[in-house]
């Protein structure tokens, strides 16, 4: 019996399932055969630069949130501070989960867009 085992071509077929196609051989050769199959799932991963570092703002009722003057919904520039707590506003550290889903809304949540968006105090 031969040690290696003889590689068999595969190909994804028009349903995307995968084929290979194999013979018969007579019983006197023992070699065997490999068959690689690729994944069946795949975990998609979505990278969008800029934005997973970017300050976002929060807009219409998640702005309250944090507290009545803060308008931010993620600032990780400020991570001792906004996120620890160690600022005037309150800590993103203590909302409850509820809290930082409503926060994080998408829909009520956006990228900095213009200069006139940005707290000098704070930015």
């Amino acid at each position: 019996m031969t040690d290696t085992p003889r590689p068999v071509p595969v190909e994804i077929g028009p349903d995307g399932r995968t084929r290979a196609r194999v013979t018969m051989t007579p019983s006197s050769n023992t070699q065997r055969v490999s068959i690689e199959v690729p994944p069946d799932q795949a975990i998609p991963i979505v990278f969008v630069p800029g934005i997973m570092g970017s300050p976002l703002l929060a807009t219409g009722e998640n702005a309250q949130v944090m507290g009545e003057d803060n308008r931010w919904a993620w600032f990780p520039d400020d991570a001792l501070g906004w996120v620890a707590g160690m600022t005037r506003w309150k800590s993103y550290s203590r909302l409850t989960p509820a809290e930082r889903k409503r926060l994080l809304s998408p829909a009520d949540t956006r990228a900095l867009s213009t200069p006139e968006d940005a707290d000098r105090e704070t930015v």
